[in-house]
């Protein structure tokens, strides 16, 4: 490789006082080419990647050339279609606007109920239905988006658990602990991050008694000198963590069906056919219910009702979605430990405000938010955009006088699972409840994303989907 000159470093040192960029230089083919870089989070890859911008050239004498952007041309055959290429450049840059006007209530209608059809959907956000079902298909182009269950873990009979991992030797292979806890049913998110720790898992499990098990076989699976810690989650206060299929496998356990020997359904089990239906539901929500009914030899009737029952016992909580593609640099992640109660009491209300603040991004400023037992705190995890926001979200939560200590965490590789990024409504979130009921905030306007659509056919469906009365 070239040596690079002392002129040359100089020029960058220059180019990098007057740019809020980073910069940095690579020797290709002997010539000396300034490229712009930044970190950013790869959701395929599920780690951070650098992203480089060709910015310019430095000459060997020092001398800086800036990249010539070439300016977009459209031929013209003849003076009719100047006069509809001018046409198309004035109303491009409208419809750019148009679109991302729309793209955060969109988004956000989808995150409350991704059900919706498209003609309620476009009376929501004040669009026809062919309009809105483009924009729709342009946003799961942009952001690759996932349609799944919010599920109540605690309906099913489950309790939530975050596992701390210290490696006190060097850290160990990624994807030999990548493998064993892809194979391990009740593990649904594993990540390595910087800070204190460097594992993080998450894992549902009956009760204490079986998370401890679940830990020894990790640890037997991970045979390295490393310290362990579980805490206990107490409740989900925020947004959510998505279950992964895998974990039917051990949910399967508590599924019923009708035999002599057991006639009845016992507390805490669940029936085969909505234990079916669930799992399905969790690979997509917004699945057509006849292909679901084709695949187990049901009608769709069948499978509304079960869907049906499964919002109306909690066990899903909504329909929503996940953006995959977020362009985000990383995932943060604060562990805070209550040291002095009658502080955080005291300015609680701060708190809440912060967590539901919203923003003009296609994300909520929080991806989830968790009450711990020990020690007693909270977790946030946080998707950080923006270059120094993660900073000043812990500056500003600092300020707030909790009374807290904070242990602050970077997410470097996703093992196992996947996060929820999505743009909840947080006039529905407990946080806006307790604000209203225990603070006297005044009480926000709420849309309505499950409204009553016209019928199409002359006859009401009762839960069964069965013909109950006909409409005048």
């Amino acid at each position: 490789m070239r040596e690079i000159p002392t002129i040359v470093h100089e020029a960058l040192k220059r180019l990098r006082e007057q740019s809020s960029e980073s910069l940095e230089i690579r020797v290709i083919k002997g010539g000396f080419y300034v490229y712009k870089v930044k970190n950013i989070w790869n959701r395929a890859r599920k780690k951070q990647v650098k992203k480089g911008e060709y910015f310019g050239k430095i000459e060997s004498d020092g001398t800086f050339k800036p990249v010539q952007k070439r300016k977009p041309r459209m031929r013209i055959h003849s003076q009719e279609s100047k006069g509809s290429a001018e046409a198309i450049e004035a109303y491009a840059p409208r419809m750019h606007a148009s679109s991302e006007k729309y793209e955060i209530p969109i988004l956000r209608a989808l995150s409350m109920n991704a059900r919706i059809s498209m003609r309620a959907l476009g009376e929501l956000v004040g669009l026809s239905e062919t309009a809105v079902k483009h924009q729709v298909a342009n946003l799961e182009r942009k952001y690759r988006i996932r349609y799944i269950p919010e599920i109540d873990v605690r309906k099913l009979g489950y309790l939530q658990f975050f596992v701390t991992v210290k490696f006190l030797e060097n850290v160990p292979d990624i994807d030999k602990i990548k493998r064993e806890l892809e194979n391990m049913p009740h593990v649904q998110l594993a990540f390595f991050t910087k800070g204190d720790f460097d594992l993080i898992i998450y894992l549902l499990a009956k009760d204490n008694e079986e998370a401890d098990k679940v830990t020894i076989m990790m640890r037997v699976a991970l045979p390295y000198k490393s310290e362990w810690n579980v805490i206990a989650l107490l409740y989900e206060d925020y947004g959510f963590i998505p279950i992964r299929d895998k974990f039917f496998e051990a949910l399967e356990d508590k599924t019923w069906r009708r035999t002599k020997e057991n006639p009845k359904m016992l507390y805490g089990q669940i029936a085969h056919r909505t234990f079916l239906i669930l799992r399905e539901l969790n690979k997509n929500i917004a699945e057509d219910f006849s292909k679901i009914a084709n695949k187990f030899n049901l009608t769709e009737q069948d499978v509304r009702y079960e869907y049906l029952k499964l919002k109306d016992t909690g066990i899903i909580r909504r329909a929503t979605i996940s953006i995959d593609k977020l362009p985000i640099r990383y995932i943060g992640m604060i562990l805070s430990n209550f040291i002095d109660y009658k502080q955080f009491r005291a300015n609680r209300p701060l708190l809440l405000s912060d967590i539901i603040e919203d923003t003009a991004k296609p994300t909520n400023k929080y991806s989830a938010v968790y009450d711990i037992a020990n020690p007693y705190g909270m977790i946030f995890l946080i998707p950080v955009i923006e270059s120094e926001e993660f900073q000043k979200i812990i500056e500003k939560q600092n300020k707030l006088n909790l009374g807290e200590r904070l242990k602050t965490l970077i997410v470097t590789d996703i093992l196992v699972g996947n996060f929820c990024f999505r743009k909840f409504d947080n006039a529905y979130s407990v946080q806006q409840k307790i604000l209203e009921e225990e603070y006297g905030y005044k009480k926000v306007e709420r849309i309505n994303y499950e409204p009553k659509e016209k019928q199409r056919v002359n006859y009401k469906l009762d839960i069964r989907g069965l013909p109950m009365e006909k409409v005048e």
